[in-house]
């Protein structure tokens, strides 16, 4: 494996072209900062006012499910931002027929199908929010020096891409 947009020449025809695009709704993260940050609000003082009581008085369900709810909704407001962040960098993934080209900022990885130890999907369709966070596809590629890259639903075709990888290093002698 090297670094530099020079070595790609090597890697054969260029295939496919896939842009981390961030999150499909950038609503949905701004809205689960709001969430967030309201339920934070809410929750840190029912907390203390919990705690400062005469013996639990209040039940601890209402105590922390304000508190819960704004943590969650920070969390996901995160991995929204984390997205974005990434399509700004300008993250790419270049599939070419011999392996493939990680493109982000001013680092460009070049990955030989043979110098890939490892290809693991873990991506969770059917969960909720799965498509707003990204974890519909999730594969995790682990280069055999190990440095690792992430395929995410961020990803423009990720499960294409995704297959892709899986295919061409399942085939590789």
């Amino acid at each position: 494996m090297t670094d530099g947009s020079g070595e790609s020449v090597r890697l054969g025809r260029l295939v496919a072209e896939h842009p981390v695009v961030g999150p499909p709704n950038r609503g949905f993260t701004r809205a689960a900062l709001a969430v967030g940050l309201l339920g934070v609000v809410v929750g840190v003082p029912l907390l203390v006012l919990g705690f400062s009581g005469d013996g639990g008085s209040r039940s601890n369900f209402v105590v922390g499910l304000p508190l819960g709810i704004g943590l969650a909704g920070l969390l996901l407001a995160r991995i929204g931002a984390d997205g974005a962040r990434r399509a700004r960098d300008g993250e790419v993934f270049v599939l070419h027929e011999g392996g493939l080209v990680h493109r982000r900022g001013s680092t460009t990885t070049v990955v030989p199908w043979s110098d890939i130890a490892r290809v693991r999907d873990t991506g969770r369709a059917g969960l909720l929010f799965a498509r707003h966070t990204g974890r519909d596809v999730d594969c995790r590629i682990r280069l055999r020096d190990g440095r690792r890259l992430r395929v995410t639903g961020f990803t423009s075709q990720a499960a294409t891409l995704s297959e892709a990888i899986h295919t061409a290093t399942a085939a590789r002698p």
